[in-house]
């Protein structure tokens, strides 16, 4: 199950392949092969696809509109609502650029005409809700529990990732700004940063915070350095902290700038214990769905 979308020229208005590759191979996060571009944010973790066909077709009862060269976006349901939102930029990117009208199929779609955020939110919404009710209560599909938080948080934690870039202009420092990720730890899901060595870094409230250790490592007697991790409650932090200004940009973040880590830090750093492999596993993003939406889902 997906949403389809068809990105059409408007009449007079020339569209090619050329056109199709020039302007995906110019933007970030895609990999334009042959007639296909796919979009892949790793700062989010956001996938889905735009493809050039040249409308040729044997039905004869194909519209006239799609009989030429054209775009189709596709983008799975049974996906976390932010998808949608991520997708909605870049369509609107897409159909800006090239002044294109649409031909939205969808139930609750926009029909062909004039393209909207709004309109595609609603009808890329009303889709997903249904995917994740048909399967989540029908059980052929034998589907597991959907892992979730609260939908505002979960546009809260993707936001920040999103914007990761833009912080890096606006806070006008060399610090890390870390992407929000989440785990199951013991079972339960977590919300954490990974955070390197004690670097200097803008660092918002998450659950927990990841160390990553490479040159803050114990040394271990006859064999020298190996990297670990460890995962740290946020307020296991607080004391190290409350030197460094609380700002707020989506989140509330503390902003860790210095030459070297100070010493108690580092030291706090390089001394907690290493969490084994075998009780944590990283999720993905289309792994972890809004509380709210899934709850109403189940109850349809």
């Amino acid at each position: 199950m997906s949403y389809d979308l068809s990105l059409i020229p408007r009449p007079g208005n020339e569209f090619s392949r050329s056109d199709f590759l020039e302007f995906f191979e110019s933007r970030p996060n895609y990999v334009v092969q042959e007639d296909n571009a796919t979009y892949m944010n790793d700062a989010t973790g956001i996938y889905f696809t735009f493809d050039f066909t040249d409308g040729e077709t044997e039905d004869l009862e194909a519209p006239e509109h799609l009989t030429g060269p054209h775009l189709a976006f596709n983008l799975n349901y049974y996906r976390p609502h932010i998808f949608g939102l991520e997708a909605a930029i870049e369509l609107s990117a897409c159909i800006e650029h090239f002044n294109f009208t649409i031909d939205d199929p969808q139930n609750e779609g926009m029909g062909v005409g004039e393209f909207s955020e709004e309109g595609f939110l609603r009808g890329w919404n009303s889709g997903n809700f249904f995917a994740i009710k048909a399967i989540q209560n029908n059980a052929e599909y034998n589907a597991p529990p959907l892992k979730t938080i609260p939908d505002a948080d979960l546009e809260k934690y993707w936001r920040w990732s999103y914007e990761r870039e833009e912080m890096y202009d606006d806070i006008g420092i060399d610090v890390f700004v870390p992407r929000i990720f989440y785990f199951l730890l013991e079972g339960q899901l977590r919300t954490a940063t990974v955070w390197t060595d004690a670097i200097p870094v803008a660092l918002p409230r998450t659950e927990l915070v990841v160390f990553y250790r490479e040159q803050l490592q114990k040394k271990i007697l006859g064999f020298g350095k190996s990297n670990s991790i460890s995962f740290v409650k946020f307020g296991q932090l607080e004391p190290f902290l409350k030197p460094y200004p609380l700002e707020n940009r989506i989140l509330d973040f503390h902003l860790l700038y210095y030459e070297e880590p100070p010493k108690d830090l580092a030291d706090f750093f390089r001394d907690q214990p290493e969490t084994l492999p075998n009780i944590y596993k990283a999720l993905q993003t289309d792994e972890v769905f809004g509380r709210e939406m899934v709850a109403k889902a189940l109850r349809s």
